[in-house]
């Protein structure tokens, strides 16, 4: 988790490199600018993960071009075999190097080789054009802002708020805090004149104008599934398991934050594997935060796991007191409205960089995939278009996946009629609570 900003033109590098200094938390291991002349001002804290030396530090300057990455290109060795196949040299070992020579090579076309999470910038010297873009699901953040007669982009909005004369709320800031899940996908921030980068795109900055282009979307890219069950799973097991491979390199001490459900049991467990079939990793541990006698106290199941791979974990007690005295700090770093509270994943990524384990693998998604949360079976009924052949598709994965009996989510009771009295709760007394405008107001 790097730090990235750049202003064009260029910025006094005092005042530029006060700015860089507050995305040190993203990136403790360095912090270094690069000026081109008048034209434009780069900054980078580093994060080494990949290459940790000197060399590979940014900004990195390859022929005519410098880059500034925030990310990780998974599949940069590869990338990098190919293009040394095409005469393409190259003096690290770092992944930064492969994203510069693939620009030079394929231009925006890179993008689509890219397996990866990034938000970079890349400086053409001979042309004087900046480039940006976003990784396909936005997993990086970039903010922007044109202050002026100068445009700016960063990491984090406070970087680009040091450059204001006057700092406001965003006009949209009730629509988004009644619609948290949904504005992160617009370019609407919290902080008025400031915007976020699209996930999916590029862009070409031409005189004082941000040209933004799509390069990606989901729905162009669904491949067809294969119709018989097993098939599936077996799909699935290859692609989960080449995810989890390619994540691995790092040379960096690897973790995971795990709460003991589906998804990051599942990923504990498939590294654990890899990493005794394949070159040994430098380390590997697990984290897992929990309230003791809470009912979100899943703990247990993490221990049990654990024991059972034979994986040191650390666990991370959660103090509801500290939490509260801690409030302001998860604000001012998060900058993002949120549903739940940070302060638990920030005493988990905390409890991280105390053992000196730099890169995390956890898992995102797969709740939603597999039932995992109550309301979203029926509402993957209401997706199918109730189709039966669908439908039947749908409660088998719930079943082959809930079935166990060891699980936390098993239901002596019909999982069906569990899950619909679930569903008509959800859609039909609490959205009648908010058409009757009844709510609690916290004093403050």
């Amino acid at each position: 988790m790097c730090g990235i900003l750049g202003t064009l033109p260029a910025s006094n590098e005092h005042f530029f490199k006060e700015a860089l200094r507050l995305l040190m938390h993203r990136g403790p291991d360095g912090i270094k600018t690069l000026h081109d002349g008048d034209k434009i001002s780069l900054g980078h804290t580093r994060l080494a993960i990949i290459d940790t030396s000197e060399n590979a530090s940014q900004p990195f300057t390859y022929e005519h071009l410098i880059v500034v990455l925030n990310g990780e290109i998974y599949n940069y060795l590869e990338l990098r075999k190919e293009l040394i196949t095409m005469g393409y040299s190259f003096r690290t070992q770092s992944d930064t190097e492969v994203v510069a020579a693939s620009y030079l090579k394929w231009g925006v076309a890179c993008l689509q080789k890219f397996n990866g999470m990034w938000a970079l910038a890349i400086w053409d010297t001979n042309k004087e054009e900046l480039f940006l873009s976003r990784d396909r699901f936005g997993k990086k953040p970039l903010f922007y802002a044109f202050v002026g007669s100068k445009f700016i982009f960063a990491s984090e909005m406070k970087a680009i708020m040091h450059f204001f004369e006057k700092i406001e709320v965003s006009d949209n800031f009730a629509w988004m805090s009644q619609n948290i899940f949904a504005y992160e996908t617009t370019d609407m921030c919290l902080i008025k004149n400031i915007k976020r980068f699209p996930a999916a795109h590029y862009a070409y900055l031409k005189g004082h104008k941000l040209q933004l282009h799509q390069y990606w979307n989901t729905y162009e890219n669904i491949f067809d599934v294969p119709d018989k069950y097993e098939t599936q799973q077996e799909q699935f097991k290859s692609l989960f398991l080449d995810a989890c491979s390619i994540r691995m390199r790092a040379d960096a001490a690897l973790g995971t934050s795990l709460s003991g459900g589906l998804d990051s049991s599942a990923v504990t467990s498939v590294v654990n594997f890899l990493s005794k079939q394949n070159a040994p990793i430098k380390s590997y541990e697990a984290f897992t935060a929990y309230i003791p006698n809470s009912s979100s106290d899943e703990s247990e199941y993490a221990i049990s796991l654990c024991q059972q791979l034979g994986i040191q974990l650390n666990l991370i007690n959660i103090e509801s007191d500290k939490a509260l005295n801690d409030i302001y700090e998860g604000f001012y770093h998060f900058e993002e409205l949120y549903h739940t509270p940070p302060y638990p994943m920030t005493e988990t990524y905390r409890a991280f960089r105390s053992k000196n384990v730099l890169v995390s693998l956890d898992g995102h998604g797969a709740d939603e995939m597999f039932s995992g949360y109550r309301n979203f079976m029926f509402l993957s009924f209401l997706d199918s278009g109730f189709s039966p052949k669908k439908i039947n598709e749908i409660t088998q994965t719930y079943n082959e996946t809930y079935s166990y009996k060891g699980s936390q989510h098993f239901d002596k009771r019909n999982p069906l009629i569990s899950y619909f009295k679930t569903f008509l709760w959800y859609h039909l007394v609490a959205n009648d609570l908010k058409t009757n405008n009844i709510s609690h107001k916290l004093s403050p």
